[in-house]
């Protein structure tokens, strides 16, 4: 069998085990395989190296998103009312507060933007 990797390098084990069948395709609950910096081989990754993984990479792209929201506050390229910005910012506020008080243990349902 041979030793494929997605694009982020990283290969549900149950995929691996079935590569090449009908089952690759079906998602399976189990160990997430990486590939070793240091040894290159494939190895179980563990929920803190998966949180801290998926976390840095969720992060950047939220980062990169919160850079494209600011740039639509340049009125020399956009036009916008003061409700419309606070719709954003509130909106903004309130996913804010959904993470915190997911973290904290609690679920709060985040519904989509309009203005």
């Amino acid at each position: 069998m041979s030793k494929k990797k997605d694009v982020v390098g990283v290969m549900d084990s149950a995929a691996r085990e079935t590569e090449g069948t009908e089952a690759a395709g079906k998602r399976r609950i189990g160990p997430k395989q990486v590939i070793d910096p240091f040894t290159k081989e494939w190895r179980d990754e563990n929920k803190q190296e998966r949180f801290k993984r998926l976390v840095e990479q969720r992060m950047t792209n939220l980062l990169r998103r919160f850079r494209q929201i600011r740039l639509l506050a340049n009125k020399q390229q956009y036009s916008y009312t003061t409700e419309d910005a606070g719709k954003v910012i509130d909106t903004l506020h309130e996913a804010v507060d959904a993470v915190r008080q997911a973290f904290a243990g609690g679920r709060q349902a985040q519904t989509g933007f309009k203005l």
